[in-house]
């Protein structure tokens, strides 16, 4: 897959790793630290369709569950592909992920390069 993708990411440092990693495998990057970013990014008409979301749940403003639910409510906001990811492991919580319209849940690891191999499996599953 190559393409655009949007990084919803709270954690500076990790945002910034992650951008490095997933550039390597071809994707263009934006980043945004909350998810009130991330809605007027996907409502913004004038910039060029993103081809995935990767999505923390735990964002400061709007939480990635509003946002997944804000996506759910409007299609037209949804990219190509929409991946969740978290440091939580409770099976209920993937699954609510999954009913609001996530194709993948990724779990976060401290291995960066791990990290964003999965997230490049999931993007481009």
């Amino acid at each position: 897959m190559t393409g655009n993708v949007l990084l919803v990411e709270d954690n500076r440092a990790e945002a910034a790793l992650l951008d490095e990693y997933l550039q390597l495998y071809g994707l263009e990057v934006e980043c945004v630290t909350d998810g009130s970013f991330a809605l007027d990014r996907l409502r913004d008409e004038k910039s060029s369709p993103l081809d995935g979301l990767i999505l923390d749940l735990n964002l400061p403003m709007v939480s990635g569950y509003e946002l997944l639910r804000t996506i759910k409510r409007e299609p037209k906001l949804r990219p190509r592909r929409v991946i969740v990811t978290s440091r939580l492991k409770a099976k209920n919580e993937i699954e609510v992920c999954m009913y609001m319209g996530a194709d993948a849940y990724v779990q976060k690891t401290d291995d960066p390069i791990l990290f964003a191999n999965d997230l490049w499996s999931a993007l481009a599953a």
